[in-house]
């Protein structure tokens, strides 16, 4: 499969998107009372 250049920077800007919403759920998770509840 062949992507052009848009593509994959359009994939890698989501993918970047992606992990920042991530990393600010785990913030958020950790900054709660008890967040050892929210572990699996």
């Amino acid at each position: 499969m062949d992507y052009s250049m848009d593509e994959l920077k359009e994939a890698k800007r989501q993918i970047d998107s992606t992990l920042h919403k991530l990393g600010e759920v785990v913030k958020t998770f950790e900054q709660k009372e008890n967040p050892k509840r929210y572990q699996s």
